[in-house]
This record gives structure tokens, sequence and C-alpha cells, in this order.
């Protein structure tokens, strides 16, 4: 049975993903959806320019901590199955977190950020800020924002 809160969850994705596809087209890259959606890929688009090639995980969310704290889930499998586990280093290459209500806020970040976490949490000058708007990091492939983290 789906719930309300499963048709908000489904909305927000769906969002976050046309959301992120808009500003990769708008960076002159190519963006293209996998056939098979679901669980049965661990990324949401992939991403090409020239030769550079990203598969994508998206994750989007509208909720904000009282203290102002952005939050993301950053696992996969099934909170119904209580079988969330965290993303491994072959699922995606970039994960793209997107906070779908004003300010729209982007992170940009390569798996390995994200490989051994399930939730991130930041704020403004907080431990992934330093991944806000960085799309830069897509053309450069893996490498840290400079002298941060």
């Amino acid at each position: 049975m789906t719930t309300a809160s499963d048709c908000s969850a489904i909305v927000t994705g769906a969002l976050g993903e046309l959301m992120v596809s808009q500003q990769l087209t708008k960076r002159g890259w190519t963006v293209c959806v996998p056939m098979v959606g679901g669980n049965a890929s661990h990324f949401d688009l992939v991403a090409t320019k020239g030769e550079l090639v990203h598969r994508i995980q998206v994750k989007a969310s509208s909720r904000l901590c009282t203290n102002g704290a952005y939050v993301w889930g950053a696992s996969k499998g099934s909170k119904a199955k209580r079988a969330k586990t965290a993303y491994s280093l072959t699922d995606f290459d970039f994960i793209i977190l997107v906070f779908v209500t004003e300010p729209t806020i982007y992170l940009v970040m390569p798996v390995e950020k994200v490989s051994k976490i399930q939730t991130v949490k930041t704020k403004a000058g907080g431990k992934y800020w330093p991944f806000h708007e960085r799309w830069d990091l897509l053309e450069l492939g893996h490498d840290e924002p400079a002298g941060e983290c």
C-alpha cells in the first residue's frame, strides 16, 4: 500500500532528478535516464560530455533541521524492509544532493564521500559544504576541492 508519505518522497525524488538534469544540461552535459528504473541500478542519470561519462545518483530533500542543517538520506535499499545500506564505490561515480525548496542547494560529490555513510547533514560552512555547487568536479573527475575537506 502506498502512503501519502511515500508519494511525497516519490515526488521529491522525481523533482530532484529533473532539477539536476536541468543544471547538467545548462552546463553542456547530455543527460540520459536508464531504461530500467527503481532499484535495478544504483544510479538515476547518466551524464556525458565529450569523452566523459558519469553515472549519477540523485538524492533530493526538503528536510531542514531546526538548527539550520540540510539533511539527505544517502543510502540504498528499502526503508520498509529495514534494509538500508551505504553505497559502495562501484554503485555510481557522483552523487548530487539537491535541496528542492528555497533556497535551492546542490552538493556535487564523488562516490567516495558517501560510500560509508547513510545520511548527509550539513550547514553552510559545514563538513560537506566544500561540495556546494561544485559542478566542475564532474569535469575534473574524483578530485577533492582544493585545500578543503
